[in-house]
């Protein structure tokens, strides 16, 4: 029976990765993926890493529309007791002073009293915004209020507390697009990507035959390449049925193992691993026809 010959049969084998790195060189595979494969696309980047986005984002910027869209989409009434009386505590004036003597006194019927902390507690909600109108400081309350809030927050403080640490990348994207850097993150991100992504990366293209150059480097470093690209293809269910690459298979296969062989076997052991892995080229197969018909025989159980 004729079988098909590994390139690597003992326990200890090294992997067909480690086999192409090993011919390529970790230099090459750096230096291919930085000029070919390194990533530029921003969105896919924080979709990968979204926390990169906190390193490269202007936050002054950021903050500063954030906290003036607060301003124009909230009125006094979106706000609690609380909050109106922190305003009215911190900015208190002679009016606001008058207008919460008057109403205390209306709620107990008394003609004269001095302010006193205390008056601010029993006020109601209508009456606090009522102190807050007479002075006619609806708008700085709002603003006061919301600055106070955020005016010392992060970006990330800010986008975290609305939608949580774990936001999507995608969503994140969304909402920062306009503030980050997007040079620095490409940047960063391909600074920060490891070999073994690039050499992943990097062997990924062997597959594509529309993208010959790390193939063509491959066989310009040693023609006996073919049988490991032949087979690490195989093992990764990518294509082999180019003409020019058959060729040179069935070529260095016979030549790696005349000894063991007549070259008509060779030949024949060859083209069915080719056919039975991937599929012969029309041309090879025409041009091989004296030597195919060894395939169909029984005694080589092909």
């Amino acid at each position: 029976m004729i079988v098909k010959f590994k390139l690597f049969e003992n326990s200890q084998q090294e992997s067909l990765e480690d086999k192409l790195e090993e011919q390529l060189g970790e230099e090459f595979i750096e230096e291919y993926y930085d000029d070919n494969l390194a990533e530029e696309d921003v969105k896919e980047i924080i979709i990968m890493w979204p926390s990169i986005v906190w390193d490269n984002i202007d936050d002054d910027d950021y903050v500063k529309d954030f906290i003036q869209d607060e301003i124009d989409s909230l009125t006094i009434d979106d706000y609690s007791d609380s909050e109106l009386k922190e305003y009215i505590e911190n900015n208190l004036t002679d009016s606001k002073e008058k207008s919460i003597i008057k109403i205390y006194n209306k709620k107990n019927k008394k003609t004269e009293s001095e302010y006193d902390d205390d008056m601010l507690e029993d006020l109601t909600e209508k009456q606090l915004k009522k102190v807050i109108s007479k002075d006619n400081e609806e708008d700085d309350f709002v603003r006061y209020t919301v600055e106070e809030r955020y005016s010392n927050e992060t970006a990330q403080d800010i986008i975290e507390s609305l939608f949580g640490r774990n936001i999507e990348g995608t969503e994140l994207y969304k909402i920062v697009s306009q503030y980050i850097n997007e040079d620095d993150i490409i940047t960063q991100f391909n600074d920060n990507t490891d070999y073994s992504r690039k050499k992943e990366e990097v062997l990924g293209r062997l597959g594509r035959l529309y993208e010959r150059d790390i193939q063509e480097k491959l066989l310009e470093i040693d023609e006996d390449n073919i049988l490991l690209l032949a087979e690490y293809l195989e093992e990764t269910g990518n294509k082999f049925d180019d003409y020019d690459l058959q060729k040179k298979y069935i070529k260095k296969y016979v030549e790696n193992n005349s000894e063991n062989n007549s070259e008509s076997n060779l030949r024949a052991i060859a083209l069915k691993f080719l056919h039975d892995s991937f599929k012969l080229d029309p041309d090879v197969k025409e041009e091989y026809v004296d030597d195919l018909w060894l395939i169909n025989i029984e005694k080589y159980n092909l």
